[in-house]
């Protein structure tokens, strides 16, 4: 480990004597998915040099060079594409991961980014280090008013939303998710807001007794059929077909709208 670090230091140092873009012109890594929507929405893609191979939207930035994953990121990619500000998780911005950022004068931004409030102070920290201000405060406008056209769309349905099957994980008050389906309206009848995501039993689910399922699991399988087996025939199952719903960015909203046509859609049959 050390010997690892040691070859990252001097790589780090080697890049000192090379000078850095101004700050006017930035390079950014973006090691966080819906970071790197954020700054495509607010028209800074052509700043960004580097990204996880998790960072798939919009599709222009399938063609960025990849510097590993959310959590196993190279930090050796990352200074060969001679960035200057590295934006990611505080888990990962941390300890030897930073001191080598650091050392070659490349700016680290932490940035939690797992709720919707979370979404919107990252799109203004964003602007301000970045000094886009303008840029920022567009895009969060028009976020808001996406989320204001969405308040109310869907049926008042006691709805759970299921982020994973093996176990059974649910989206509580505390979630993106959550948070998303109360503007939609819908009731979510996951009211443990200890914490983001609850375990739950399946007989807890036969309990509540929903009228909507989303099921956001990558898992296969159908949750219909086994719902069906327990009596809970009249119970609407919608399966997402793509992450959108899955992480706080600007794609969650568009997806929350699709989301609610096909839940009016199906509700009215």
């Amino acid at each position: 480990m050390k010997k690892i670090f040691s070859i990252f230091l001097a790589l780090a140092l080697s890049c000192k004597s090379e000078p850095r873009p101004e700050a006017s012109s930035p390079r950014i890594v973006s090691l966080l998915p819906n970071v790197t929507e954020i700054i495509f929405a607010m028209g800074l893609g052509n700043h960004v040099v580097g990204a996880t191979r998790y960072c798939t939207r919009p599709k222009e930035a399938l063609s960025i060079p990849r510097v590993g994953g959310i959590l196993d990121v190279s930090s050796e990619a990352i200074l060969r594409l001679k960035p200057n500000i590295v934006i990611g998780s505080p888990s990962v911005l941390s300890g030897k991961t930073r001191a080598v950022f650091e050392e070659a004068k490349i700016k680290v931004l932490p940035l939690a980014v797992e709720t919707l409030d979370d979404m919107f102070k990252a799109i203004e920290t964003i602007g301000e280090v970045l000094k886009k201000g303008q840029e920022a405060m567009a895009l969060a406008q028009k976020m808001r008013e996406r989320m204001n056209a969405l308040r109310g769309c869907a049926k008042p349905l006691g709805t759970i939303f299921v982020v994973g099957r093996n176990p059974l994980v649910v989206a509580g008050p505390r979630s993106s998710q959550g948070a998303i389906i109360e503007v939609m309206g819908l009731k979510n009848l996951v009211e443990d807001g200890s914490v983001a995501y609850p375990t739950w039993s399946f007989e807890q689910v036969i309990k509540s007794r929903p009228e909507l399922v989303i099921d956001g699991s990558i898992e296969g399988g159908s949750l219909l059929d086994l719902l069906q087996s327990v009596g809970l025939s009249s119970t609407l199952v919608i399966r997402l077909n793509d992450d959108a719903l899955l992480r706080p960015a600007p794609s969650m909203l568009e997806g929350a709208k699709l989301l609610c046509d096909k839940i009016n859609l199906m509700a009215s049959k």
